[in-house]
């Protein structure tokens, strides 16, 4: 990507690309893998999601690798966004 591509699209995106640290979660279908494959779509679906095995949510974590980011320009922001359902 040049510069001007990079100035001209000011959005560039890290989707999850690999697992880190699983905890107790799962992949809506009970998998225990590749739980950032669920995550790392373009456009939102939520027909498919990984969800926590135990009781208390909150106590339990998921850590996914993302893609790199190309470098970003000077003076502007990034912005971390997820989306959750409590059930």
């Amino acid at each position: 990507m040049s510069l001007l591509c990079l100035l001209n699209d000011p959005y560039t995106y890290a989707r999850p690309d690999a697992d880190v640290s699983l905890g107790g979660w799962t992949t809506d279908t009970g998998g225990t893998t590749n739980l950032f494959a669920v995550l790392d779509e373009s456009t939102a679906n939520d027909a498919d999601y990984i969800k926590s095995s135990g009781p208390i949510p909150s106590n339990d974590t998921v850590e996914v690798e993302l893609t790199t980011l190309a470098p970003t320009v000077p003076g502007t922001n990034t912005f971390v966004i997820r989306a959750y359902k409590a059930s």
